[in-house]
């Protein structure tokens, strides 16, 4: 199925009523440009040709293209948000900026952290300014490391763990949960969303994500390396599941609360490893690392009661992701943003 016909099929599995609560709305958009972003704008340039009347503005640090009539882009960063011209009708602000590459947080954690912070403080004083609620895309990173032995993380989880506040590496998650924290504190009209991992189209086949990592080499003919003994556990959404999920939530919000973002369904990575080759031709998978017997693995998948009980359900099915990424990585298109999609017939 190509990648239009699964957004559809992702918009499709929202109750058609949902929609209805984006009517008019003004959308105000930072992260824009990122993977989150780039699905964000084709979900809503969908929505617009099955006749939803809404426009958003989006932040960019780099200028883009103006060629959709429903998006009108802002140049600059976080450090820019006080100055931003925003259309004083502004109904909506999701705030998605911000780095989830590990290099910047291995290589500079504080200054990467301090663009978390500064980036919620601004979109806070962005959606005071309009009388916005305002929807802060914070992750599961802020539960901390947990076991297969735990389950799914559920959100109520969050007053049972957390990222060690003094390990360097863990200052994404500790961000992302000071973020929240701030949204809380200011007694916003706000939504949280907690995504987990992702796996289609845009997602970075060259940095630490290994379900890029996995389709790159499937994609080329090679054989997938884990570098580790394979039994860390993790579920996979497509991330037009995603975008269907996030502008749901914008359309009915759920004030005051957090929701989990991503697939129910579980994988460890030698599963995944040997999935993706198995639908690629590629060679079997390599697993560098050796299992110890009882022992056990980290894990990272949530618990999507709460997202189900508003309407939320998984469209796409791993199989389908893999699919669909795998087409991607193999086009020329993988360098470049996301393509618009064709009119709805």
């Amino acid at each position: 199925m190509a990648t239009g016909n699964l957004l559809d099929h992702a918009l499709d599995a929202t109750p058609a009523a949902r929609w209805a609560g984006l009517q008019g709305a003004r959308l105000l958009i930072t992260g824009a440009t990122g993977f989150f972003g780039q699905w964000l704008q084709l979900a809503l340039q969908r929505l617009r040709q099955r006749g939803i009347d809404l426009s958003a503005q989006c932040v960019s640090r780099q200028r883009q293209p103006t060629s959709d009539p429903g998006l009108t882009w802002l140049h600059g960063g976080v450090e820019d948000f006080a100055q931003l011209p925003i259309h004083p009708g502004t109904t909506h602000v999701l705030h998605m900026a911000a780095s989830s590459d590990s290099r910047d947080y291995a290589e500079n954690p504080l200054q990467a952290a301090q663009v978390i912070l500064d980036g919620t403080l601004g979109a806070l004083a962005l959606a005071r300014r309009s009388g916005a609620h305002l929807h802060l895309v914070s992750s599961g990173a802020v539960y901390g490391a947990r076991r297969l032995s735990m389950g799914p993380t559920q959100e109520v989880h969050i007053t049972t763990g957390a990222p060690h506040p003094l390990e360097r590496m863990s200052a994404y998650g500790n961000a992302k949960r000071m973020a929240e924290a701030l949204v809380a504190c200011a007694g916003a009209d706000y939504g949280i969303s907690r995504p987990f991992a992702f796996l289609g189209p845009g997602l970075p086949l060259d940095q630490h994500f290994a379900a890029g990592n996995f389709v790159r080499d499937a994609a080329a003919g090679q054989s997938i390396t884990v570098q580790g003994d394979g039994t860390p556990v993790r579920s996979y959404m497509h991330p037009a599941d995603l975008a269907a999920w996030l502008l749901a939530l914008l359309a009915s919000p759920l004030r005051g609360q957090a929701v989990n973002i991503g697939s129910p369904h579980p994988v460890s990575i030698a599963a995944l490893a040997a999935e993706i080759a198995d639908q690629a031709g590629s060679p079997p998978p390599r697993i560098r690392g050796q299992a110890d017997a009882g022992a056990d693995p980290s894990a990272y998948w949530p618990d999507t009661t709460l997202a189900q009980t508003h309407g939320l359900c998984l469209a796409i099915d791993r199989h389908s992701a893999i699919a669909d990424m795998l087409r991607w990585a193999r086009s020329p298109a993988t360098t470049r943003p996301l393509s618009p999609l064709p009119a709805t017939p």
